[in-house]
């Protein structure tokens, strides 16, 4: 009996072992840390099991889950005294989230809502009189923004990280023609009969869906300051909404989903579709990827191949977009939808994601599979890589490929957010103020400098080379790199590596307001190969990071 209950007490303890993770065979290396969001609503927690759901959810590598709070009906999922319930489990959800380190952000509908509405036709959008809609709101109804006023006040009694503006917009650009928008475009010196009549023509009879854009291209007066007066109206409504919110609560977040049409082709001319041009976005929404910039602290570009029918590089072309006309002051996520469109079209658009913004937010939770991975050997340049994929229909497969540039993951039945790798080629010049990354030039303002025999660099430019987060502690004196996983101290020779302290035989300064690092020792502790060519004073940095 006694054999075996020690039999008994060595399986549990063999069962309880950790299981080898998808780092193991890759220690130390450098992960960029990003959002790996999933939009859920409450009625599909509800009928899954909200705990059950949540510990799945986060147990495939998600890390923020964005909730709908107020559906297009009205409805929200809390407890309240002055709107139609749906379902009262918003605390529970944040509870259970919480527990498995899940980050809420709550969304809703901004210009949508039945409810009011229905009670309230005084206050619809004005569409030309094409079809009666009692979901559009006007933006400029003061009753309604108190509304959305009251309605935030309820939502913030709960715990949320943060809140995101859905359909803050317009339908297209047969809207808002009620009439307190008619006459605020009059007051800002419109022509607003002429205004309308080309909105009839383009979107309701004959419905050629062209001439509003191509006026717009062609700088009409009316029809620019038309757009321009409606984006303004978005812009405030934004601004009204978050500074409310900011005074119930600090700390908060705020962000909005964009429709993300118009991004690849600036003009008519050139694009093979009116569908694909920037007039296109902004006559018919009146905002694009800038819109925001100055409001909010982010904004989730909706890039859905299937309904954009676009290709997976659509990535990249929005998001350096909205990079260059914000100067990178705007954080992206980028929205992803996996349904009409390939798994393996759908992995390179994180793929893609994770390359150019800050993140990923997957639409929706449960229509898809999820599944993960686990790393069977080391991963090295140009050698076969094996791992074995998961998914949460308990599902398990043997994968391979080899590992010449990018390591996407093979998707077949699920959707995989975890371990996605990139190989780095890293190029500084002393004394230059232009550097490399995988053969593309950037620049900075400031030049890496021979210091103790040692090559220095400004630690954010080559934070933003390799994508990596860097923060300063003005207290302690310390440079934080990759998440704290690399810490060093300004004046001091000894850091901290993944834990381990250790030293080098110089010390990280700071100069004319900028915090040099010394470059060997940051990326060696990454484990990249550094190597120095006195020809041409120039230093050349290879190696892997983990881009999700």
């Amino acid at each position: 009996m006694k054999k075996v209950f020690i039999v008994i007490l060595i399986l549990i303890i063999v069962l309880q072992l950790p299981v080898k993770n998808a780092n193991s065979f890759t220690p130390n290396v450098l992960t960029l840390t990003k959002l790996k969001g999933l939009c859920i609503r409450a009625d599909d927690l509800n009928k899954r099991g909200i705990e059950k759901s949540l510990k799945e959810i986060s147990e495939y590598g998600y890390n923020t889950i964005f909730i709908l709070v107020k559906t297009p009906e009205g409805q929200v999922i809390f407890p309240s005294k002055n709107f139609p319930v749906l379902t009262d489990t918003l605390p529970q959800i944040i509870e259970i989230a919480q527990k498995y380190n899940l980050k809420v952000y709550a969304y809703f509908p901004v210009m949508m809502d039945k409810n009011y509405g229905t009670k309230h036709p005084e206050d619809l959008m004005g569409n030309l009189g094409y079809e009666k809609n009692t979901y559009y709101i006007s933006l400029l109804s003061k009753n309604y923004l108190n509304y959305i006023k009251l309605f935030i006040s309820e939502l913030l009694t709960f715990d949320i990280d943060g809140l995101v503006f859905d359909y803050i917009r317009y339908p297209n650009g047969s809207y808002d023609f009620s009439n307190s928008f008619v006459s605020l475009g009059k007051s800002n010196g419109i022509d607003m009969d002429y205004v309308k009549s080309v909105a009839y023509k383009t979107f309701i009879k004959p419905a050629d869906w062209k001439t509003m854009f191509i006026l717009y291209e062609k700088k009409d007066k009316d029809i620019v300051n038309w757009v321009n007066l409606r984006e303004r109206v978005l812009k405030d409504v934004a601004i009204e909404l978050k500074n409310y919110a900011s005074q119930k609560r600090t700390n908060l977040k705020f962000g909005a989903f964009l429709v993300s049409r118009g991004y690849r082709y600036d003009s008519i001319e050139t694009s093979p579709s009116i569908k694909k041009t920037y007039a296109y976005q902004k006559v018919n929404f009146s905002y694009f990827g800038d819109t925001f910039n100055g409001i909010l602290d982010f904004v989730i570009p909706m890039i859905y191949l299937s309904s954009l029918e676009e290709k997976e590089d659509y990535v990249t072309v929005v998001t350096n977009k909205i990079k260059s006309l914000t100067k990178g002051n705007l954080e992206t996520f980028v929205g992803v939808n996996p349904s009409g469109i390939s798994l393996k079209d759908t992995e390179l658009e994180i793929f893609n994601a994770y390359l150019y913004s800050s993140g990923v937010v997957l639409f929706r939770y449960p229509l898809f599979n999820m599944g993960d991975l686990i790393l069977e050997n080391p991963l090295e340049e140009g050698r076969e890589v094996l791992y074995t994929v998961k998914n949460n229909l308990g599902n398990t497969r043997k994968e391979k490929t080899i590992f010449n540039d990018n390591f996407v993951p093979n998707a077949e039945n699920e959707v995989i957010i975890n371990h996605f790798y990139k190989f780095y080629t890293l190029v500084f010049k002393v004394e230059d103020l232009s550097y490399f990354v995988n053969g593309e030039r950037y620049s900075m303002d400031v030049s890496p400098i021979i210091r103790d025999s040692r090559t220095f660099v400004p630690v954010r430019f080559l934070g933003e080379a390799v994508g990596f987060k860097v923060s300063y502690d003005p207290k302690k004196k310390e440079v934080l790199l990759d998440n704290g996983n690399i810490i060093l101290k300004i004046g001091s020779n000894i850091y901290k590596s993944f834990g381990n302290e250790l030293s080098m035989d110089t010390a990280p300064f700071i100069e004319n307001s900028r915090t040099f690092v010394p470059l060997r020792f940051v990326m060696e502790a990454f484990n990249f190969k550094v190597d120095w060519d006195e020809s041409t004073k120039s230093i050349t940095i290879r190696g892997i990071i983990r881009v999700d």
